[in-house]
């Protein structure tokens, strides 16, 4: 310890009494501030930073009951290669730093490129703003998942937080889409002006059901067309070579990596009829058109038809359909006129063929073989009695 240069020092014998005083209370106090001051800012969480030092200004919120298990399904199914989204980002809002397993995910690269966790509530204003929720595309709210939704009261319980939270982020942006779930049936009255898209667990469970106990796999095709998989997991899925695979198993296989997409009408099907337009896009791209998103004329939406056949396509309208990927999907978008013709001519030759073809094993079939046997044999009868009659009248 010193006290200078000694060009400042004490003078009196009170003087230097006071200093070697402040000195010794200093060795004593000062580390012991310091470790606290250590402790104080090791206790600050990392999660609890802006996230102005983040590039970037496209990106989706995830907030709610958000645990390991469904925080990586949905990474994997939101950041999946084949739906084309490289540049949206995640942002995940949840009251807790994230556990050791998901701090190890976080730090691998492509992760630590594309999502971001923060600790905070969607219900607290300075939360959601740094999550930039006023730039934020769409919100996805994950109800509780380990509630039982049986148990009425506990079910009203989930949701009463779950339509608080979105009525909280609706609140702080009126523009972006918000996606939840919900456990009873009911609580979706609550969000009848809140302009939010939610999924009641317990109606889509029965659906599920109906439709299984109707049509056998249901569940297994649904289940296929809403979780994306490439053709490269669906080749290691299958576990040998395409050719010695049987054909029920290699097309299952070929099915398995199909997902449901969404496309943009373009200006060639504008004025088509859906039929035609469905066989372009299977023509072309070996896309599966099966439903147009139907839109009033006042811009409110009115509903999705299955299978339209007769129905009239605008530009720009809204299409469903089953593709490998968004680029196959892209490529249906930019279909021009001369693919349009060309596909029609095809369409044509096929119907024509079909059309022989189905008058040929007409011709062919027994029936008509009986019929004509029986023509025959009617007018063989007949000359028979024709010329018995004219010999007896001889």
């Amino acid at each position: 310890s010193t006290v200078g240069y000694g060009d400042v020092s004490a003078a009196s014998n009170w003087g230097r009494a006071i200093t070697v005083a402040a000195i010794i209370i200093g060795i004593a106090l000062i580390p012991q501030e310091v470790s606290d001051l250590v402790e104080l800012l090791a206790a600050r969480s990392v999660y609890r930073t802006d996230t102005n030092k983040y590039s970037y200004t496209d990106h989706v919120l995830l907030c709610g009951d958000v645990t390991f298990a469904r925080a990586v399904d949905f990474f994997q199914e939101f950041l999946h290669e084949d739906h084309g989204k490289s540049n949206v980002k995640v942002v995940v809002l949840a009251p807790f730093d994230p556990s050791p397993q998901f701090q190890r995910l976080l730090k691998q690269p492509f992760f630590k490129q594309m999502v971001t966790f923060l600790n905070g509530s969607s219900f607290i204003a300075d939360d959601l703003r740094r999550a930039r929720i006023d730039t934020t595309r769409a919100a996805f709210v994950m109800a509780p998942y380990n509630i039982n939704d049986y148990n009425d009261e506990d079910a009203r319980r989930a949701d009463a937080t779950t339509v608080l939270r979105c009525l909280a982020l609706r609140r702080a942006n009126p523009q972006m889409a918000i996606y939840t779930m919900l456990l009873r049936p009911r609580s979706r009255a609550h969000l009848h002006n809140a302009r939010v898209t939610a999924l009641n667990v317990a109606r889509f469970r029965g659906n599920l059901l109906a439709n299984s106990a109707v049509c056998t796999g249901f569940c297994t095709v649904l289940s296929h067309l809403t979780h994306s998989l490439n053709t490269r997991a669906a080749a290691a899925a299958g576990g040998n070579s395409g050719a010695a695979l049987r054909p029920w198993l290699r097309e299952y296989r070929h099915g398995f990596s199909n997902e449901i997409y969404t496309l943009r009408a373009p200006r060639s099907f504008d004025g088509l009829e859906f039929v035609t337009a469905a066989m372009v896009a299977q023509a072309h791209e070996g896309v599966v058109l099966f439903g147009a998103k139907h839109d009033c004329s006042d811009g409110v939406f009115s509903g999705v038809l299955l299978c339209p056949h007769q129905y009239t396509i605008a530009e720009g309208q809204v299409l469903f359909c089953i593709a490998q990927d968004r680029k196959t999907v892209k490529r249906v978008e930019a279909l021009g006129d001369r693919h349009v013709q060309l596909a029609r001519a095809h369409i044509e030759k096929v119907r024509a063929c079909a059309s022989a073809g189905n008058r040929g094993v007409a011709a062919a079939s027994p029936t008509a073989k009986r019929k004509k046997a029986g023509k025959g044999g009617s007018a063989a009868a007949t000359t028979t009695t024709t010329t018995t009659t004219t010999t007896t009248t001889t």
